[in-house]
């Protein structure tokens, strides 16, 4: 595939490798369930046992106008893993590799689908997924038919909602009756900036990489949260409001805490003794960060408070 390209219309790729930037152009009308009657126009590649890019794929187009899906199939082959309970389950597995830049419009229906009745999805180290709105693993609202159990993310790139106001939607995980979870594993870095907001609605995040906070993102978890010693958190902080002056994780369940807490001040913000800044929010806690980095002017430093419904940083003396 030649440098610039352009696809205009839905396609097929087989076991590809694409050097170079692809831009996907207006195709068709899109019915996104049967009997829908909100049409959309969309464009739809389907790429089957495996996906190299180097170089930027553009996915819709910036205003909104029409979405776009790139559709991943696994080969015919399947993994198997044996459960905590003894049982077994097994599941199609692709990867999204390359040194890729993925960037999606404002469409409603932009996604990165696993396609799969089974399905884990693993994005690669020097993969960047951006973009206004999209989502990761299934369509929008899908919850029956070929994409109904997207049961894992690993992810070892960037995965961002870093476009003024836009939104992204991770489903990955499913939990099974032996009351073990697969959700997504987070080995490189999920952002939020910009007033950006990330749903991860799966039951479970685990994070050994990087979470990064903007100082107006917001990233929202439903299910629980686990950061073992490698992982770390950064926020971003230029004043005192939540959602203006720095962002939020917000955890709907259980945080299970280590590694590093990283806080970053900004345009020349300082803050005095006693402010404070809720960070995170949660459901309950069990243990805390190993370290607490970001040292404010003035000999002040940042104690954290882990309280019953989250953690508040506060500066204080030494």
């Amino acid at each position: 595939m030649t440098n610039g390209a352009v696809l205009k219309g839905s396609g097929t790729f087989n076991g590809v490798t694409l050097n170079g930037d692809l831009e996907l152009t207006q195709d068709y009308t899109f019915v996104s369930s049967p009997g829908d009657t909100n049409r959309v126009n969309s464009t739809v590649i389907y790429v089957t046992n495996s996906f190299t890019l180097n170089g930027k794929m553009t996915l819709g187009d910036a205003s909104g106008g029409y979405s776009a899906n790139l559709l991943l199939r696994g080969p015919p082959a399947v993994v198997t893993a044996r459960l905590p309970d003894g049982s077994q389950i097994s599941y199609d597995t692709q990867m999204l590799d390359g040194d890729a830049m993925i960037e999606f419009g404002g469409g409603e229906y932009n996604a990165l689908v696993s396609w799969g009745r089974t399905a884990f999805l693993t994005i690669g180290p020097n993969v960047t997924i951006r973009g206004r709105r999209y989502s990761v693993g299934l369509p929008r609202d899908q919850v029956s038919g070929p994409f109904q159990n997207f049961i894992g993310l690993l992810n070892q790139g960037t995965i961002a909602a870093d476009s003024d106001g836009g939104t992204v939607a991770i489903p990955a995980g499913i939990r099974l009756s032996s009351g073990a979870t697969i959700g997504c594993t987070n080995q490189g870095t999920l952002r939020v900036a910009n007033g950006g907001t990330m749903n991860l609605t799966g039951p479970s995040l685990f994070n050994s990489g990087a979470i990064q906070v903007g100082s107006r993102g917001t990233m929202k978890l439903s299910g629980n949260y686990t950061q073992d010693a490698s992982g770390h958190m950064f926020f971003e902080v230029h004043g005192l409001t939540a959602g203006t002056g720095y962002g939020q994780l917000n955890i709907s369940g259980a945080a299970a805490l280590d590694g590093a807490l990283n806080l970053g001040f900004l345009n020349g913000f300082q803050p005095s003794l006693g402010d404070a800044f809720d960070l995170i929010h949660w459901g309950s806690s069990t243990g805390t960060f190993s370290m607490v980095n970001g040292t404010p002017m003035g000999g002040l430093i940042l104690k954290p408070e882990y309280q019953a419904t989250g953690l508040r940083l506060a500066t204080g003396t030494p």
